[in-house]
C-alpha cells in the first residue's frame, strides 16, 4: 500500500527526471546550433582597385573540412558563391593556404581531401564601382570525424569594400 509519503516520492523522482529530459535537450540543441567551424574574413587592398579576401575556418577538435574538389558520391565539397557581391568582379578561385590531407575516408569508402584545425582561403578581386563594393559570400561545407558527418552547413560573410 502506498503511502502519502510514498506518492510524494515517487512524484518528486517524476519531476527530477522531467526536468534532466528537458535539460539534455537543450544542451543537445544548444551543441547541435553552434558551428563546428568558425568563420572569419577579411580584405587587404593591393593597390587602388586589386585586392585580396581571407575566409579563415578554425575547425573544431576531431573533425574536418572537406576540401573543395572532393568526387561523386563524396561529402558536399567546400565551396564559396559571390553571386550577390556589388561592384565588384573575381578573378580566379580561392586558394587554399595549406595543401589538404589526403586519405581514405571510412565514412564514404572513398579517397578524399579535408583540412583539420585551421585553414583560410584567399581570394583575389577587381573593385568596379567603390561607391557600392562589396563582397557578399555564401560559404558551403560539411564537418565530420571519423565515424559521422554533420549535415551540411551555410555560412553567409558579408564585408563592405571600402
Amino acid at each position: 500500500m502506498l503511502t502519502l509519503q510514498n506518492y510524494l516520492r515517487l512524484f518528486f523522482d517524476m519531476i527530477k527526471r522531467v526536468i534532466l529530459c528537458i535539460s539534455l535537450f537543450f544542451v543537445a540543441l544548444v551543441s547541435w546550433s553552434q558551428s563546428p567551424i568558425k568563420w572569419s574574413a577579411s580584405f587587404k587592398m593591393i593597390d587602388e582597385v586589386n585586392g585580396v579576401v581571407t575566409f579563415k575556418a578554425s575547425i573544431a577538435n576531431g573533425l574536418h573540412l572537406y576540401g573543395i574538389d572532393i568526387p561523386a558520391g563524396g561529402p558536399v565539397p567546400t565551396s564559396f558563391n559571390f553571386n550577390n557581391s556589388q561592384g565588384i568582379d573575381f578573378v580566379d578561385s580561392p586558394i587554399p593556404s595549406v595543401k589538404p590531407i589526403v586519405a581514405y575516408d571510412d565514412v564514404f569508402g572513398l579517397e578524399l581531401n579535408w583540412w583539420e584545425r585551421e585553414v583560410s582561403f584567399k581570394q583575389k578581386f577587381i573593385v568596379k564601382n567603390d561607391k557600392e563594393a562589396i563582397i557578399d559570400c555564401v560559404v558551403k561545407y560539411m564537418a565530420c570525424d571519423n565515424k559521422s558527418c554533420l549535415p551540411p552547413r551555410k555560412e553567409h560573410i558579408q564585408l563592405k569594400v571600402k
